[in-house]
């Protein structure tokens, strides 16, 4: 039986049609989604790098969706430092910032205290971060 040629266009666009996965979500992690501003992760510099310096630091989450970066970290006396990020974060502004890890849980709200394991990179204003761990939302 010959199928009509709509039909059968039909079939293979529904077939095909599906978006092509991501490496993340073929690695296991969750797709990040639509919608959402990407951060710079430290895997950019290689794991050594986080490695290194792996010293806790307590910083409050800052972000606004019009600055360059987007996301950033303050420390108690005002110095403003940008995050190279684990593997996989993502933030989203609902209307205030939200960061999520690769796996969609929340890491912190616009203004929540962080605690960072990582360090800065010589000469520069960048924070690499290892772990991040809440200490108020």
């Amino acid at each position: 039986m010959a199928l009509p040629v709509g039909l059968l266009g039909l079939i293979l666009l529904a077939a095909c049609g599906g978006p092509s996965p991501t490496q993340d979500s073929v690695l296991g992690f969750p797709p990040t989604p639509v919608g959402v501003v990407s951060v710079p992760t430290y895997e950019e510099l290689g794991d050594a790098t986080c490695e290194e310096g792996r010293r806790l630091q307590r910083a409050r989450l800052r972000g606004d969706p019009n600055a360059d970066p987007t996301v950033w970290v303050e420390k108690s006396y005002g110095r403003r430092y940008t995050v190279l990020w684990p593997r996989g974060a993502y933030a989203t502004f609902e209307p205030d910032l939200v960061l999520y890890s690769v796996l969609g849980s929340v890491i912190g709200r616009e203004g929540s205290m962080l605690d960072l394991s990582g360090g800065t990179l010589p000469g520069s204003d960048l924070l690499a971060v290892c772990e991040v761990r809440t200490t108020e939302f």
